[in-house]
């Protein structure tokens, strides 16, 4: 994201998001901002696949962020500049493009039931909508993952996609493996918060627990909740 500089070389730059329900950015650069060139805010990481082109990392879709900006001469700020931004909320993203991507590094054939031996396992998503980090993933016994009454536990958790390891994925801790010779359910869709509206799940992703499953040793995985 680029912002352009017209009056002032000393800048502070905060984007808050819409009811503060977020991650922002309350910036001022370690170095002078050139007039009327564009400065870029720092709202990107590397790309999730591992390639050197950046995508964004701190702006949530689907809700509005406002820009704030005072300059200053060196000794004193001026008064804040704000205008209300809807680039985020113009993403319009679903969970149309989520498909479940392999367990414990192994690639799930779409239409499969995968069977594994492994309680807790590493399961892992692929989202077509490249710009999309932050999800929510729940994962069951219950194929209606409680919305029809408590029938067994269900595990939800906040995943940031790029942290995670690998990206797009989520490891049952070990505390709390499944069940050997039980059918589990996962669904996962685009976390929206602010004044966002929250999008469906994604289609529900399958696979059966052999009878003779057990816990196997996995490297830590950071799971990440963006505040």
């Amino acid at each position: 994201m680029y912002i352009f500089i017209c009056t002032s070389s000393y800048v502070h730059l905060q984007l808050i998001p819409a009811n503060n329900d977020g991650p922002g950015i309350d910036l001022i650069p370690n170095q002078m901002v050139e007039v009327n060139k564009p400065f870029r805010l720092p709202v990107s990481g590397p790309h999730l696949d591992g390639s050197n082109v950046d995508r964004n990392f701190i702006i949530l879709p689907g809700m509005s962020y406002n820009l704030r900006v005072q300059v200053g001469d060196g000794s004193k700020w001026g008064a804040w500049y704000e205008k209300r931004s809807t680039f985020a909320k113009l993403h319009k993203t679903t969970s149309a493009g989520i498909s479940f991507g392999a367990i414990d590094g192994a690639p799930v054939r779409a239409g499969t039931v995968p069977h594994i031996s492994d309680t807790t396992p590493n399961l892992k998503w692929e989202d077509a909508d490249q710009a999309i980090f932050y999800y929510e993933v729940q994962l069951s016994k219950d194929a209606h993952f409680g919305d029809e009454g408590p029938v067994a536990m269900v595990y939800s958790n906040l995943i940031h996609g790029g942290i995670s390891n690998p990206i797009r994925s989520y490891s049952v801790p070990k505390d709390f493996p499944l069940e050997p010779a039980t059918t589990y359910f996962m669904r996962v869709k685009p976390r929206i918060q602010g004044d966002g509206v929250p999008v469906d799940w994604s289609k529900v992703m399958t696979f059966q627990e052999d009878a003779n499953a057990k816990a196997k040793l996995h490297d830590q995985q950071v799971t990440t909740e963006v505040n």
